[in-house]
């Protein structure tokens, strides 16, 4: 279905709606939904301002290991000073996943914002981990939200649960906050935090409140894909809590 605004001569599209087993294919990613509505901007009919895709919404990239998937997605666009249009907002909603090479996301609600890739203002350095992003084309991306069932799994296996997830890739900081933050990795567990803070830049993490750690002889178990958190019963060969915080700082270990 087309819609279009104005009269006559002045008519111009304005959104259209595609139903049953919609799937677009463009030149970096794949989409499939029941629906898709897309929104024109106002100011200009050939400009695309929004997509919004419901109904078992699958996204993978081509040519490469990212995918998504949602009930719901929704894509807000605008546009770089070049006049070209990218992406500014992503919006996932209900059983979300969401992963690359490095880790997977699995959350209700995902929010992400972009930026327009900022000219560098010294020479490149080798190994910076640029390729890293090389698919985001001229965006990066600037703040990521996660509500609801947040876990994290890592491509070195390490899992991380939390109600909320709030990080700023630009600054490299990660907060994690819930009734019962833990991390899991190999045969070490801790958990029962409250508020947990990453800065990547100085290589230090923060727990402001109790909380408790575990290390056992053996891996803890985790399973492949989204699982429950994990409660080892094994009796701990250390176990370790505390009332007050938790700093780490790598350059002091």
């Amino acid at each position: 279905d087309l819609r279009f605004a104005g009269d006559g001569d002045n008519a111009r599209i304005a959104g259209a709606r595609f139903e049953g087993g919609v799937d677009v294919f463009g030149r970096q990613f794949e989409l499939g939904s029941r629906t898709l509505d897309v929104a024109f901007s106002p100011k200009d009919s050939e400009r695309i301002e929004a997509i919004v895709a419901d109904g078992g919404t699958r996204v993978r990239q081509l040519g490469g290991s990212g995918a998504m998937q949602a009930e719901r997605l929704e894509l807000y666009l605008g546009a770089n000073s070049k006049g070209d249009s990218i992406p500014r907002k992503l919006v996932a909603r209900s059983a979300v996943e969401a992963k690359d090479e490095r880790q997977t996301i699995w959350t209700e609600d995902l929010v992400v914002t972009f930026a327009e890739k900022r000219v560098a203002t010294a020479p490149p350095v080798v190994n910076t981990g640029a390729q890293a992003d090389a698919s985001l084309g001229e965006i990066d991306v600037e703040l990521v939200e996660a509500k609801g069932g947040v876990q994290v799994m890592l491509a070195e296996g390490a899992r991380v649960f939390a109600d909320e997830l709030a990080g700023n890739a630009l600054e490299r900081k990660l907060k994690l906050t819930g009734d019962n933050v833990a991390i899991v990795r190999s045969n070490i567990i801790a958990d029962n935090l409250r508020d947990l803070r990453f800065d990547d830049a100085a290589r230090s993490a923060r727990s402001e409140g109790p909380g408790r750690f575990r290390a056992f002889k053996k891996p803890i178990a985790v399973g492949e894909g989204r699982i429950e958190r994990p409660d080892p019963k094994d009796q701990a060969s250390l176990d370790a809590s505390w009332s007050g915080q938790l700093d780490y700082d790598e350059s002091a270990v």
